[in-house]
């Protein structure tokens, strides 16, 4: 489990780096809130992947979604126009981490 996480973080954290024309506050804190997002997440389909858990929290995996559109809306709206790698709207964000989340919580 923290193999796969460490690799979504990597792979994430790459794809901002490598494809930024430069250095922008902006992507900076979207993709730490891309990371948050992921975390979180990972941390709730943990929890249910333990034996004798309860089912996969539901309410805990949206407050996770909400704390990330709440953030990257705020960070969009205070820089806008200053994200040179992030320029997709933050819910197509968030969809595009959904991928990497299907694959942790299996």
């Amino acid at each position: 489990m923290k193999r796969i996480l460490s690799t979504t973080f990597m792979l994430l954290l790459l794809s901002a780096t490598t494809a930024s024309a430069g250095e922008s506050k902006c992507d900076t804190e979207v993709t730490k809130a891309m990371v948050k997002k992921v975390s979180c997440t990972g941390k709730v389909h943990a929890d249910a992947q333990k034996p004798g858990a309860d089912p996969l929290d539901t309410e805990k995996l949206f407050e996770c979604e909400e704390k990330f559109l709440e953030k990257c809306n705020k960070i969009k709206q205070k820089d806008a126009g200053g994200c040179v790698v992030h320029t997709a709207a933050c819910s197509t964000l968030a969809n595009r981490l959904d991928s990497c989340i299907d694959a942790i919580g299996g």
